[in-house]
């Protein structure tokens, strides 16, 4: 995606300086797993900003369509405030998420849009807070930074999932209100969006591919690749090892794929993973120049050799049709039923 990226300590002499003291650098062990409450109708629903500003058409749907399922929303301080580039100073805009936590009358949290910021704010967030304080947040690009810190700071459930801006198509809302509200039954799977699969036919970017045929289980983790692979060599990200590792992006070029897939496999223990899913790599094809690689031939180069299940083209990332996808829960992976299949709601 392209951002101007939190830059990894990894590689760096602060990195070697800390390493050299004995500091901690990367994942700590599993956190103990929290499931928040269940969003019911009338609840409140903070509505916040952690990283870029949004137009006011779009700040006003976001309002509209909160109010559309039967919550009532509740705007964060700074919730439309510029500051650059950002929705306001680091500060603010970390001051609005823990304020959101801290808000026993907020029961859900719901990020307007991504873009960039919320790396920025990570070492202001009060995690402990955090913890004592659990509730749904959910949102995807940049709130990747949200999520993988605050699992792995944390242990609680967030949910990878449209930004309150979004267009909530049939699809979309079908896999992100009923997970949202404790209705998910248990196994029930999430399965591709026939509208994707319908441009699949003629778009190969859209078309679901098995890169490398299998079954597996873990907990998932993932989110927005430039995210992911910014975090490498910093306490927030988590162990890949086991785990169901969910990727996509929007907008870069091949060779940006390249680094940050070779970021990863280098830096964490990515390469331990059960098995990978892949979205939707929108506007990321090779130039016409014929010297770039296809996205799908980085995958097969980078992901394939590590002998876990791989596929490519799910529902979910910078397109209309997403699904929702909780951090931290157990799920399975068929690659032959085109499925990803919850072993437990992601809710309480």
């Amino acid at each position: 995606m392209k951002r101007r990226n939190f830059v990894a300590l990894a590689g760096s002499g602060i990195l070697a300086a800390s390493c050299k003291t004995g500091a901690a650098v990367g994942p700590a062990n599993e956190p103990n797993l929290i499931r928040p409450s269940a969003l019911k109708e009338g609840d409140v629903v903070g509505l916040v900003t952690p990283g870029f500003p949004t137009a006011e058409e779009d700040f006003q749907r976001a309002i509209e369509q909160i109010k559309n399922w039967g919550f009532v929303p509740k705007l964060a301080d700074n919730v439309n405030r510029q500051f650059g580039y950002l929705a306001g100073t680091d500060r603010a805009r970390a001051r609005d998420l823990m304020d959101m936590f801290r808000d026993q009358e907020v029961k859900a949290i719901w990020c307007i849009r991504g873009g960039y910021g919320c790396t920025r704010i990570l070492p202001m967030l009060d995690f402990n807070v955090i913890k004592q304080n659990p509730k749904i947040l959910i949102g995807y690009s940049d709130i990747t930074a949200l999520h993988l810190a605050i699992y792995q700071q944390t242990g609680l459930v967030t949910f990878h999932g449209p930004v309150a801006t979004s267009e909530f198509n049939d699809y979309t809302l079908t896999q992100s209100l009923p997970l949202l509200m404790g209705q998910w039954k248990e196994n029930q799977s999430i399965g591709l969006s026939d509208s994707n699969i319908e441009k699949g036919k003629e778009n190969s970017t859209y078309q679901y591919q098995v890169l490398k045929s299998g079954r597996a289980t873990g907990v998932l983790t993932g989110g927005n690749l430039s995210l992911v692979s910014a975090m490498a060599g910093t306490p927030y990200l988590p162990s890949f090892a086991n785990k169901l590792v969910f990727l996509e992006d929007i907008g870069e070029r091949p060779y940006r794929i390249d680094r940050m897939l070779v970021q990863l496999l280098q830096s964490t223990d990515i390469e331990k993973a059960a098995g990978f899913i892949l979205g939707i790599f929108a506007d990321c094809e090779p130039s016409a120049s014929g010297r770039d690689f296809s996205v799908r031939q980085l995958l097969e180069q980078h992901l394939v050799p590590l002998k876990t299940p791989v596929v490519y083209g799910f529902s979910f990332g910078h397109i209309d049709d997403q699904c929702t996808l909780p951090l931290g829960i157990e799920a399975s992976m068929d690659t032959a039923k085109k499925e990803i299949r919850l072993l437990s709601n992601p809710v309480q």
